[in-house]
């Protein structure tokens, strides 16, 4: 007996969540109580920023310097939740029935580091989109299939693309 299977998308959900703290500290520097070489003053602590300027000389120095003031800058708007780094997240729910007998399974496609105020983050969610629709062209779905999954994403621009914040 030949089996017959067939493939449907359920849903689509968009969704961000905050990354944890270890990301923006890898990128921007450490927070320490002491001061150590290259420290600037924040606050109640210090920085030491990854951009390092006290082995620098002339204009390698002042860049430098000005660098890990502009990080500064950025470290000190993360503490003051003025902006965070997210990852956007889709989960894509899909039925799999074999001889009318109904599997579900979820895939997932995220993209990580994103930060919030960046004034292109609607392009990184379009490309996103974009991934996972060839990824479900790449197991089978026909682009019809897929047309018809996606189009109430298809009609927004990057900005109006609504992600559930958790």
């Amino acid at each position: 007996m030949e089996k017959e299977a067939k493939l449907r998308i359920v849903d689509i959900f968009l969704k961000y969540e905050i990354d944890d703290d270890s990301y923006m500290l890898n990128n921007y520097g450490k927070l320490s109580d002491h001061w150590e070489t290259n420290a600037l003053k924040l606050g109640q602590h210090w920085l030491i920023p990854n951009q390092k300027w006290h082995d620098l000389r002339g204009e390698e120095r002042r860049d430098a310097y000005r660098y890990a003031n502009e990080d500064k800058k950025r470290v000190e708007d993360w503490l003051d939740n003025k902006w965070y780094y997210v990852r956007a997240i889709i989960k894509i729910d899909l039925e799999i029935r074999i001889n009318k007998e109904p599997l579900s399974t979820s895939i997932y496609e995220s993209l990580w580091g994103i930060e919030s105020d960046d004034p292109d983050i609607g392009w990184y969610h379009r490309d996103l989109l974009n991934e996972t629709r060839k990824r479900l062209s790449n197991i089978g779905f026909s682009m019809l299939e897929l047309d018809t999954a996606f189009e109430k994403y298809a009609k927004l621009s990057d900005k109006e693309l609504q992600w559930e914040v958790t």
